[in-house]
């Protein structure tokens, strides 16, 4: 009985957020509109497995509804995805791109990074978040 109530315990301690952070994704996307560029930014779920990718990006703000979402591929570091955006015609538009998890000595805080960069010829897309121990 003891064993179980330490098991307990223990889970519950290593779940505290005390112990270990998970910091939200943030996103922007930056797309070429004719001679001008727009630019958009908020919070995002993202999944990574070993082979696939998914993002919601969700607007800033008051309306915190999604904006876009992509779906994609994971090999290693490189990602190849679609970007479907709400409300609008733009389905699966293709991005390709790279993954990075940094580490470093603590600073404030931080012990790292994740950082999701993709490209086309007419938009940048960048999620990242903070590492916190």
């Amino acid at each position: 009985m003891r064993l179980i109530g330490l098991l307990l315990a223990l889970t519950l301690i290593g779940s505290s957020p005390a112990y270990a952070e998970e910091r939200p994704w943030r996103w922007f996307v930056v797309t070429q509109v004719g001679d001008d560029w727009e630019f958009e930014k908020g919070v995002a779920n993202v999944t990574l497995t070993a082979s696939t990718f998914r993002a919601e990006l969700l607007w800033d703000g008051v309306n915190t509804g999604l904006r876009h979402s992509i779906a994609g591929s994971r090999q290693g570091n490189r990602l190849k995805a679609r970007l479907s955006t709400e409300g609008t015609e733009q389905l699966d538009f293709p991005l390709e791109g790279s993954y990075r998890k940094r580490s470093w000595k603590k600073v404030g805080d931080s012990v790292g990074g994740e950082t999701v960069m993709l490209l086309s010829a007419s938009m940048v897309v960048g999620l990242t978040r903070d590492i916190r121990k």
